[in-house]
């Protein structure tokens, strides 16, 4: 309750430190467990709201069943074992462009341009994060 209060305060850390801290959730073990309480206190939402915005979109079920972006992303990072950072941050950008792109057609759900989308917000995100352009690439 108390992280939740004070969540707004999370932006006075360098974002340097709030990149490594990420990066060490996504590397070190139980990064599905460490993003749902980011969610969970509000703090993925100051952080990655990016992120945060895979929540709840539908997937078409006849290529993913496990269910939304959301969900697809954190089985994907629970699959890794000791990634490197480069692949983590990989992992769980990977469909960012899903959100803004998604659309329901007649035949199924679509994410015309997601691809071009999610780079367009995995460059932003890097970029405040303060990563170096050769990870960014």
């Amino acid at each position: 309750a108390a992280i939740r209060d004070q969540r707004h305060s999370i932006h006075r850390i360098s974002a340097e430190r709030i990149r490594d801290e990420l990066t060490r959730m996504l590397t070190e073990g139980h990064p599905r467990r460490a993003f749902e309480l980011l969610y969970d206190t509000g703090l993925l939402r100051e952080l990655l709201p990016e992120i945060e915005a895979m929540r709840g979109v539908e997937q078409p079920p006849e290529y993913h069943p496990e269910g939304d972006v959301w969900t697809h992303t954190l089985l994907m990072l629970d699959a890794l074992e000791h990634p490197s950072a480069e692949l983590a941050w990989g992992v769980l950008l990977h469909d960012s462009g899903k959100p803004p792109t998604s659309r329901r057609a007649p035949d199924r759900i679509r994410f015309d341009g997601h691809v071009d989308a999610g780079v367009r917000i995995a460059r932003d995100i890097l970029t405040r994060l303060r990563f170096s352009q050769e990870q960014t690439e």
